[in-house]
């Protein structure tokens, strides 16, 4: 007895809906990649901003610090000028 075998094909329904998961599957693929470098781009932001902070903070202290030994020069040449 003989049976017949039969390939199996996709119909072109099928075939169809194929292709539209090929391609969004590489529409999510490549959201994913997008995301990705958005979240690698905001650590790097906050770290700069961290790093601006810091180094804002240090510049505000030295200014001070460089007002105060001026304040303190002047005060000490004034007072030996006047006595």
């Amino acid at each position: 007895m003989m049976v017949s075998r039969k390939r199996y094909e996709p119909s072109d329904a099928e075939k169809s809906f194929m292709a539209e998961l090929k391609v969004a599957s590489e529409k999510a693929s490549g959201y994913g990649i997008a995301i990705d470098k958005i979240k690698n781009k905001t650590k790097y932001q906050q770290i700069q901003m961290e790093n601006w902070k810091a180094q804002e903070t240090k510049k505000i202290a030295a200014i001070n610090e460089t007002h105060a030994n001026t304040i303190k020069n002047n005060v000490k040449e004034t007072t030996k000028k006047n006595y």
